[in-house]
């Protein structure tokens, strides 16, 4: 069923999806704590307690992730260095991977200085890599790269979400590192969607031709224009299905599409396009995907109001600079 809403569409289906295990841990101690006992006018309150203890739980679960993040940026620094190259400090003395500060000391020790262009939540960002290729990074991402390629390939690190229009070397491939994902190209334009907090992680192929490359099974695909290589990080399984490129790279544009999402998905990307922490207090909705797209000037106060107009009996409020949605 589709549903057209002024300048957006929204289709919902229900089907069961799988939560994540942080949602439900945040579930369990809200419903075990407040949800029965206090009254609605401090549900709210409440539930922003519930969301401190629950960032300490993700903090510590983020460890493995970060242990994964400093290999990964020590086999960036020792792939670029050059055997002549001197013991280079980053100014900046820390890499700061989605709001987790990690060391640099391997990329010292490598003789190779780094750059990192982050972005907050709210903005996207532009950047020109030293072999010219365009790199623009959605809300919320971080990109990592050497100051100047060397060696047998152009390596580069992201976490969060961008678009490469990378410049063509047919004797130095490009190489994208995610922490699930090596994907090679030659000279190509492609979507990366690698948030460390979502379920999946997925290349987007606009033109050109690159390999995705799964690191945990060694599965390769060699992908065509309008594919998408899709990673289940809960299941661990793979899948390429056809799309329309221009809904994945839409985010540059200033629109949102969601594919197929729960609420929420939803609500992070929400939080990270508006810069405003975003929380699904109740559980009603998560048997429920959304497919939906919010074009550029749509404010978030429609795109919510759009929503819960469809979803009977979901609302949303803004509080102390949240939204909640119940």
């Amino acid at each position: 069923m589709q549903i057209a809403v002024s300048l957006s569409y929204i289709c919902f289906d229900h089907q069961t999806t799988h939560r994540s295990m942080t949602d439900n841990d945040i579930r369990n101690e809200w419903e075990r704590h407040f949800a029965d006992t206090l009254p609605e006018n401090e549900l709210d309150k409440a539930f922003t307690k519930v969301m401190s203890a629950a960032d300490k739980r993700e903090k510590a679960q983020s460890e493995i992730m970060r242990r994964g993040i400093r290999q990964k940026i020590r086999k960036i620094a020792l792939t670029c260095a050059s055997a002549a190259a001197m013991l280079v400090f980053v100014p900046w003395a820390t890499l700061k991977i989605n709001n987790k500060i990690t060391d640099n000391q391997s990329v010292a020790e490598a003789g190779v200085k780094l750059c990192e262009v982050s972005t907050h939540n709210g903005e996207t960002r532009e950047v020109i890599l030293p072999d010219s290729s365009r790199i623009t990074l959605n809300a919320g991402s971080v990109l990592i790269y050497p100051e100047k390629f060397s060696g047998a390939e152009r390596t580069v690190f992201l976490s969060g979400e961008a678009i490469f229009e990378v410049t063509h070397n047919e004797k130095l491939p490009f190489v994208v590192n995610t922490a699930d994902l090596a994907i090679q190209v030659h000279g190509t334009t492609f979507n990366v969607d690698a948030y460390p907090e979502s379920r999946n992680t997925a290349a987007t192929l606009c033109e050109g031709s690159i390999s995705a490359t799964l690191k945990e099974s060694g599965e390769s695909i060699l992908m065509v224009p309008d594919e998408r290589f899709s990673y289940d990080r809960e299941t661990g399984k793979s899948t390429i299905s056809r799309v329309n490129p221009a809904e994945d790279t839409a985010w540059k544009r200033g629109d949102m599409c969601f594919r197929s999402e729960n609420i929420h998905a939803i609500a992070k990307a929400i939080e990270r396009k508006y810069g405003i922490n975003t929380y699904v207090t109740s559980g009603k909705y998560d048997d429920m995907i959304l497919t939906a797209k919010f074009v550029q000037g749509e404010t978030m106060e429609q795109m919510l109001g759009a929503i819960c107009k469809l979803v009977p009996g979901m609302r949303y409020s803004i509080v102390n600079g949240c939204v909640y949605i119940r």
